[in-house]
């Protein structure tokens, strides 16, 4: 989790993430997620997640977890 490093949050201004333009194309194909479902798909909910949570589990991928 970033507050494991003193960070939080709002503290990221931007991120870069290096990833193959197939998966980005074939894969990732929601820029910003609307459902659970999409979430598994969106590259920008991941990384949010992931940077929120400090993983990305099944537990991402509920409505609640979405609604944050």
């Amino acid at each position: 989790m970033l507050r494991d490093f003193g960070l939080i949050e709002s503290a990221v201004a931007t991120l870069d993430v290096w990833i193959e333009q197939r998966n980005l194309n074939d894969v990732l194909v929601y820029p910003w997620a609307r459902t659970p479902i999409e979430g598994k798909f969106s590259l920008a909910y991941n990384v949010a997640a992931a940077l929120i949570d400090g993983a990305v589990t099944v537990e991402t991928f509920t409505d609640e977890a979405l609604a944050r």
